[in-house]
């Protein structure tokens, strides 16, 4: 066994010689090539004319081939990975830190004033891995209620403005869901695409323990949270289920999905980030409308932000740094705000005049509107003594058998949230680093109470 190992290191030693050997040059007449794996967003290229304007002694190149994290990890483990790294979530971003791949920032960012504090709250999670900075966001913001003011108008109902209630959610998506003519399927659907753990949060409930010690989603607070989101399919039909999205599905109606149904008016108000806005500005635009999201006892949403971190073992990486500066600037973080490629992260760009009145698309009168609710905005828990991908696959597992109703509500959260436990039982007693952590926080927890 020993000598498989030997050998399997030697060949990757061997491959790493030979991709360093055969790499094509990174200087291109005085200019230093940077490599920025990200996905292929038409934006990206207007975004690389900036950066290149803003730093003329380097050339950005995008690889959005390599933009899956398994990749990126091998091709930056044997030396020849991207220089710039974007990671969309907090277990990527957790991942990447613990097997010492990316940068850390921290000083770099002081003295260049690209620190967690001129950002918006929200980010902060997504940059910050005990103490020290790792990435800086390229933008952020939260999940809302976009509705169809086509929609509306069609069935006489009015825009729906400030804050509202589930209950009130709930009635306006009644008077929006109508039945096919012939009484079989339905031509509009009030709503679609809310989530459960914002639904939880509504609720005043969480998943976890505040010392992320124990999942209790089996908490009062959560199944009433759970109960509501099924009923909006089960109780009130005014979201479709399982088997109605595929028989949208079969019939074309689904197209390329929630997007695609909303701009034909077949769903009335959707669960959307800003980004929705670069389908529904496309002719025939789409006339939208925003709306915070509803809730019962907590004004809460999801803030979804991706980040970009540097390559620690990168060649480049002074160079490199480049990027976490032009992530911070004013042409950037305009840039954002003008394309609706989400907000920009530097809280202060988001409070310009053009932001709020953006003079190429004057029908969109709800800026303000986003800016309040990314105020708000939270971040999802990720306890430390469990795999988020497990705990996730659970919590989906059972949410699917409370749809199909397979499951009771207070049956399938009760289930997963026995299920997630036992696994942080076993990690604790598997893991005796973690064990050890796992009593602190759980001793900690109890002298507070």
């Amino acid at each position: 066994m020993k000598a498989f190992f030997a050998a399997a290191l030697g060949l990757m030693l061997c491959l790493t010689a030979i991709a360093w050997a055969i790499r094509p040059s990174r200087e291109h007449g005085g200019r230093t090539e940077i490599i920025w794996t990200t996905d292929p967003n038409p934006a990206r290229t207007e975004q690389v004319g900036i950066f290149e304007g803003l730093f003329p002694s380097l050339k950005l190149t995008i690889d959005s081939n390599n933009n899956d994290q398994s990749k990126v990890i091998v091709q930056t483990t044997a030396g020849i990975g991207p220089d710039v790294i974007d990671i969309y979530s907090r277990n990527q971003l957790f991942t990447y830190v613990e097997a010492g791949l990316l940068a850390d920032i921290t000083g770099r960012c002081q003295e260049a004033g690209t620190t967690p504090d001129i950002c918006w709250d929200a980010c902060r999670d997504m940059m910050v891995v005990d103490g020290r900075q790792y990435t800086f966001p390229t933008n952020g913001g939260p999940w809302l209620i976009f509705y169809n003011k086509t929609v509306f108008d069609r069935y006489r109902v009015p825009y729906p403005t400030g804050d509202w209630t589930w209950d009130q959610f709930v009635a306006v998506a009644r008077r929006l869901t109508r039945e096919n003519p012939d009484g079989i399927g339905y031509e509009c659907y009030g709503c679609m695409g809310l989530d459960w753990l914002e639904c939880i949060w509504q609720n005043g409930g969480d998943v976890y323990t505040d010392d992320l010690t124990r999942c209790i989603l089996d908490a009062p607070e959560d199944i009433e949270a759970i109960q509501w989101l099924m009923d909006l399919q089960l109780k009130y039909h005014i979201a479709p289920s399982p088997a109605e999205e595929a028989a949208m599905a079969t019939s074309g109606g689904w197209g390329q999905g929630m997007v695609t149904l909303f701009a034909a008016g077949r769903v009335a108000m959707v669960r959307m980030g800003r980004w929705g806005l670069v389908s529904w500005r496309k002719p025939p635009a789409v006339q939208v409308g925003l709306c915070a999201p509803p809730y019962k006892r907590v004004k809460a949403t999801q803030y979804i932000s991706r980040v970009s971190g540097l390559n620690a073992k990168s060649p480049y990486l002074d160079q490199a740094f480049d990027f976490i500066k032009f992530l911070a600037s004013e042409p950037y973080c305009e840039q954002i705000n003008r394309s609706a490629d989400n907000l920009a992260a530097v809280e202060s760009y988001c409070y310009a005049d053009e932001f709020l009145h953006n003079p190429e698309h004057p029908e969109e009168d709800y800026n303000d509107v986003l800016r309040q609710v990314t105020a708000y905005a939270r971040n999802q828990q990720v306890s430390p003594y469990v795999n988020p991908f497990v705990a996730e696959r659970i919590i989906n597992r059972y949410l699917d058998l409370m749809r199909n109703e397979v499951v009771t509500v207070e049956e399938g959260c009760r289930g997963a949230a026995t299920e997630i436990n036992a696994a942080i039982e076993t990690n604790t007693r598997k893991y005796p680093e973690l064990g050890a952590k796992y009593e602190a926080a759980r001793s900690e927890g109890r002298a507070e109470q």
